[in-house]
C-alpha cells in the first residue's frame, strides 16, 4: 500500500528548532534565578554556572529550590510535551514534538527524551548541544539522539496530526491525517457506519480475556467461531464483536 504525502519534510525547521533551544534555556534561567531569589539563598555565578554557598546552613531552602525546579522541568519537559508536543519556545517558534503518527508522544516518551537531554548535558554540558546539532543537521530527518531514543520527530506544527511517512532518501514526508482507534469508532457509531472491530494493542488471540477501555467491557477471541466476543456485564454472556 502506498500511502498519499504532498512531498513536505515537516522536520525542515532546523534554525527554528535552534532558537527555540535557547529560548527555553533562556525560561529556565530565569526561572531558576527567580526561585533562587524568592528562597534568598546565596549563590555566586561564574560563567553562567550558579554555585551554591553556605549549603549546609541552607539546607532546606536548597531542597526547596531542587523540589521547585524539578516541578518545572516535569511541567515544561514531560507533561506540556507529553500532552501537547511543545515547550514553551517550541510553542513561540511554531514547532511540535511528535511520534510517527504525528501526535504528541505522551507523558513516558516525553520523559524519556528529556531524561537522556538532561543526562547528556549533564554529563558534557554544552558539548551535548553541540552533538544534538550535528545530529540534527547530519541524519535525514533531523533527528537529536534524545530524538532516537523516544522515537520522537520536531516538526512544523503546521503538520500536526498527520502521519511521518518514510521517504526513499531516508527522511520523512507529510502523509495523511492519522486516525486513532477510539476516534475511528466513534466516528462510525456517529455516522451508523459498519465497523469492524479493532481489538486492543494487548488482546492477543489465545483465548485470554483482556479488558477493552473503550467498549468498557472484557474481549476475547473465539477461535471455534473466528471472532471476537464481548462480555456482556448484565447477562454476563459473551456477544460477538465481529
Amino acid at each position: 500500500m502506498v500511502l498519499p504525502t504532498d512531498g513536505m519534510d515537516p522536520t525542515r525547521r532546523i534554525w527554528a528548532r535552534v532558537v527555540a533551544y535557547f529560548l527555553d534555556g533562556i525560561i529556565d534561567v530565569v526561572i531558576l534565578l527567580v526561585l533562587i531569589s524568592v528562597l534568598d539563598l546565596d549563590v555566586e555565578q561564574t560563567v553562567g554556572v550558579v554555585v551554591p554557598q553556605d549549603v549546609g546552613d541552607n539546607a532546606p531552602q536548597w531542597i526547596a529550590l531542587a523540589l521547585f525546579y524539578l516541578a518545572w522541568w516535569v511541567v515544561s519537559r514531560v507533561w506540556l510535551v507529553g500532552a501537547y508536543g511543545w515547550t514553551p519556545g517550541k510553542l513561540a517558534l511554531g514547532l511540535r514534538v511528535v511520534r510517527w503518527e504525528g501526535r504528541p508522544p505522551g507523558p513516558g516518551w516525553a520523559a524519556l527524551r528529556g531524561l537522556v537531554f538532561t543526562i547528556g548535558s549533564s554529563c558534557l554540558g554544552s558539548l551535548y548541544a553541540l552533538v544534538a546539532f550535528g545530529f540534527v543537521l547530519g541524519t535525514k530527518a533531523h533527528r537529536a539522539p534524545h530524538d532516537y531514543a523516544a522515537g520522537t520527530y520536531v516538526i512544523d506544527a503546521f503538520y500536526l496530526g498527520r502521519l511521518l511517512v518514510p521517504a526513499a532518501s531516508g527522511g520523512v514526508v507529510a502523509g495523511p491525517p492519522s486516525v486513532t482507534r477510539e476516534e475511528a469508532m466513534a466516528y462510525a457509531e456517529e455516522h451508523h457506519l459498519p465497523l469492524a472491530y479493532v481489538p486492543p494493542r494487548k488482546a492477543k488471540r489465545d483465548g485470554n480475556p483482556v479488558y477493552d477501555k473503550t467498549l468498557g467491557a472484557y474481549v476475547v477471541w473465539n477461535a471455534r467461531e473466528e471472532q471476537w466476543l464481548a462480555l456482556d456485564p448484565a447477562s454476563q454472556t459473551w456477544r460477538p464483536l465481529s
